[in-house]
């Protein structure tokens, strides 16, 4: 759910009950005012960063980002995240010599 979407249901909700307006405008103006919108840009600059700072030659610097775009098109948020976190969690238990599992 996008933050708009979530806006979009305090406001629908609000509507089926006046008494809960006054709280879902308050939540809708912090969440406003405090969350930064994601952008593909920002993302890719992090990950150019990170790459420079790990001494990734040009040539693979752009092979990766232009993976990076496309998998920004094809690949959900959610499902990114949720490969981000298993990544690095099998990464860490196999450099501790632990086994993953799912349940964990």
């Amino acid at each position: 759910m996008t933050v708009l979407d979530f806006h979009e249901k305090l406001r629908r909700n609000a509507e089926k009950s006046k008494d809960a307006w006054p709280a879902a405008e308050e939540h809708i103006r912090i969440m406003e005012s405090c969350t930064y919108i994601w952008n593909e840009d920002a993302c890719a600059g992090y990950v150019l960063n990170a790459m420079q700072h790990c001494g990734v030659d040009d040539d693979q610097i752009i092979n990766i980002l232009n993976e990076l775009y496309l998998q920004i098109d094809e690949v959900s948020f959610e499902d990114a995240a949720a490969d981000a976190k298993q990544y690095l969690k099998s990464y860490y238990a196999r450099k501790h010599g632990k086994e993953s599992t799912e349940e964990d």
